[in-house]
C-alpha cells in the first residue's frame, strides 16, 4: 500500500479525450448523499518508452499557482502515464513497475492505496484497453493473448468473467473481402473500444508485424475498419470504415476518443506513415445510434494544414459545437521524439464550419503531445488543458469560448503535468 494523503477517498474519472461528458454521468439512483471534494494532480518525473515513474498528490482544494507535487501527501511510483475515470472509479494500465496491467485504484480510509488488477498478456501493444458500459457495471477489453476476441470483467471487483465473442470469423470474411494481402496479425478492439447504449464499437487491425510489434502502425489497408457489436448478444451488427486514413491512433490511458452533448462519437485516425509519423490523419464522427462512419463529415490534417509536410491529430475534446486538439507545426520526422519535442499547438475546430482557430496560451506557442495523458480536463465547470514547452510546466485553464488558455497550475516540482482530477467521496 502507498500513502497518499490523510483523507479517504475513491477516485472518478474526468473523462476528456475519451470519455461523454457530466452529461452522461449515471444517476445514483439511491439519490444524493453529502460529498467531499479533493483534486489530484499526477505528474511524469520519467517518461520515455515503456518508463513511467511519477507522482500523485491530493490537495484538498483545487491548487492554484505553484506548487510542489513531489513532496508531502504524494505517492511516487511506476504508471503515472495516465488514467481513465468512470463515475466513482479510476482505472490505468500500467502498473508501479511500469507493466502492461489492467488495473484500478483503491483507498482506504486512511488514505493507503492499493490497486486491483487483471493480468494481460505483457508483451501485446494495447494488452488491457478497455471500456465500461454506460452505467459502469460492466467492463470489456482487449486481450492480446486473443487477438480476436472481447474479453468481460467486473469493474468493481476486478475478476474476468468470459468473453463478449470471437470475431475471428467475421474477421477473416473482411480480410478476403476487401482483398488484403501480407496480414499477420489480426485484432479487435486493441486501439478502440467504445461504449454508446447498447452498442461497442470496436476497431479491427490488419497488421503486417507479428507478435509484440503487431498492431503498431502496420495496417496493411487503406482505411480504418470499425465493427459495430450488440452487447447484449455479442452479435456483431455491422462493419464501417474511415476511408483513405491507414492506421487508427494508437492508444494506452488517453483512448483518442470522445462523445459530445449528443452522444455523438468522435474518434482520430493517425494516418498512413509508420512510427506514428501521420499523413492523412483524420477526425471521423459516428452520429448517435449509428452503424456507420458519418460519410457527410470528416476532419482531414491534409486538407486544414496542407502548409505541413507530413502530420496528424493528437487528442481530442468536444463540446459547445468545437473540437480542441493538437496539431503539429512541423512535419514529423522521428518517432523517439514527436511526443517529447513542444513542435505541438492546441486548435479549436468548429464542428459546422470546420474553421481552424489555434488557441491563445499565454506566454506559451508550441508544446509537447500528452500521448497517455488527457489534453484536456473538465473540473467544476473549468477546462484546462495540459501545457508542457520549453519554459512552462502546468495546466492553463480555458476561456469559455476556447479561444485562450491563462496559467491555473504551474508545476514546481514533480517533472511534467500528466493528470489533473476531482474526486468525490461519499
Amino acid at each position: 500500500m502507498k500513502r497518499i494523503l490523510s483523507l479517504a477517498f475513491i477516485l472518478p474519472f474526468i473523462f476528456t479525450g475519451c470519455s461523454s461528458d457530466d452529461s452522461t454521468t449515471p444517476i445514483d439512483p439511491e439519490g444524493p448523499e453529502e460529498t467531499s471534494a479533493m483534486y489530484f494532480v499526477m505528474t511524469l518525473s520519467e517518461g520515455k518508452g515503456p518508463i513511467k515513474n511519477g507522482f500523485l498528490k491530493g490537495y484538498p482544494t483545487l491548487p492554484s499557482g505553484t506548487i510542489d507535487n513531489a513532496t508531502g501527501n504524494t505517492t511516487a511510483s511506476g504508471g503515472m502515464g495516465g488514467y481513465r475515470q468512470y463515475g466513482d472509479r479510476v482505472y490505468r494500465m500500467f502498473d508501479d513497475n511500469n507493466g502492461r496491467s489492467l488495473g484500478q485504484f483503491v483507498f482506504d480510509d486512511k488514505g493507503f492505496y492499493t490497486t486491483k488488477s487483471i493480468a494481460v498478456e505483457p508483451k501485446i501493444a494495447g494488452s488491457g484497453n478497455f471500456v465500461l458500459s454506460n452505467d459502469h457495471l460492466t467492463g470489456y477489453y482487449f486481450e492480446g493473448a486473443n487477438p480476436t476476441e472481447i474479453q468481460l470483467f467486473d469493474p468493481i471487483s476486478m475478476v474476468k468473467k468470459g468473453k463478449l465473442g470471437d470475431y475471428a470469423t467475421q474477421i477473416h470474411q473482411l480480410e478476403n473481402e476487401y482483398q488484403l494481402t501480407g496480414v499477420n496479425f489480426r485484432a479487435i478492439g486493441q486501439h478502440l473500444l467504445a461504449v454508446n447504449g447498447d452498442k461497442l464499437y470496436a476497431d479491427v487491425t490488419f497488421g503486417k508485424n507479428q507478435e509484440a510489434q503487431g498492431g503498431m502502425f502496420d495496417g496493411v489497408s487503406k482505411d480504418v475498419h470499425l465493427a459495430v457489436i450488440d452487447l447484449k448478444s455479442g452479435q456483431w451488427l455491422a462493419h464501417t470504415t474511415v476511408k483513405n486514413t491507414g492506421n487508427i491512433a494508437f492508444v494506452d490511458e488517453n483512448p483518442l476518443y470522445y462523445f459530445d452533448e449528443n452522444k455523438d462519437l468522435y474518434f482520430i485516425t493517425q494516418g498512413v506513415k509508420t512510427g506514428g509519423l501521420g499523413d492523412q490523419s483524420k477526425i471521423a464522427r459516428i452520429k448517435n445510434g449509428s452503424n456507420e462512419v458519418d460519410a457527410s463529415w470528416e476532419l482531414d490534417f491534409n486538407t486544414l494544414f496542407n502548409q505541413v509536410a507530413s502530420g496528424k491529430f493528437s487528442t481530442i475534446f468536444v463540446e459547445k459545437g468545437k473540437i480542441i486538439t493538437l496539431v503539429n507545426e512541423i512535419a514529423l520526422t522521428d518517432p523517439q521524439t514527436i511526443n517529447l519535442t513542444p513542435i505541438w499547438k492546441y486548435v479549436s475546430i468548429d464542428i459546422k464550419t470546420k474553421s481552424v482557430t489555434p488557441i491563445q496560451i499565454e506566454g506559451v506557442t508550441l508544446v509537447e503531445t500528452p500521448a497517455a495523458a488527457l489534453g484536456v480536463s473538465k473540473i467544476d465547470n473549468k477546462r484546462f488543458i495540459r501545457v508542457v514547452s520549453e519554459a512552462q510546466l502546468g495546466f492553463y485553464e480555458l476561456s469559455s469560448d476556447f479561444s485562450t488558455a491563462k496559467p491555473a497550475i504551474a508545476i514546481g516540482k514533480g517533472g511534467k503535468p500528466q493528470g489533473l482530477f476531482k474526486v468525490n467521496r461519499k
